[in-house]
């Protein structure tokens, strides 16, 4: 193979491992609509860093668009791929149909967040996925 075609193939192979990318902790808000809820998840600071706190805030609505108020979240932080200790979060309210907690990543890479939500009007598990730098 001529030095001009390797290099075509490794340019080739680059931008489509950069095409491929998750959506980064600094693209939040993450909005996800499952079983009647639009939830919209966003970090606090907005580009958490390893091993320092963040604030997860998962901000629900119903059909309507009214606030789902009266509702319980747990997080549930793990990386998929790789065998970690439990990494939850139970959220407390804010009365507006807002839910927060505190959550530390532990490392660097790809994360999955589910959030299990339990409302008046039924159950529903949303699944969000970034990655943290």
């Amino acid at each position: 193979m001529k030095r001009w075609e390797l290099f075509i193939l490794l340019a080739s192979a680059t931008l489509l491992l950069f095409g491929c990318s998750q959506p980064k902790a600094t693209q939040t808000p993450i909005t996800q609509t499952n079983g009647g809820v639009t939830a919209v998840l966003t970090l606090s600071p907005s580009a958490p860093t390893v091993m320092t706190p963040a604030a997860l805030t998962l901000t629900l609505q119903d059909n309507s668009g009214q606030p789902i108020t009266g509702a319980s979240v747990a997080f549930d932080l793990t990386m998929p791929g790789m065998a970690m200790p439990p990494n939850n979060a139970q959220a407390s309210s804010d009365g507006s149909g807002a839910y927060v907690a505190e959550v530390t990543f532990t490392m660097a890479g790809d994360w999955q967040i589910q959030a299990d939500v339990t409302h008046p009007g039924g159950n529903v598990v949303l699944l969000f996925d970034l990655t943290i730098e």
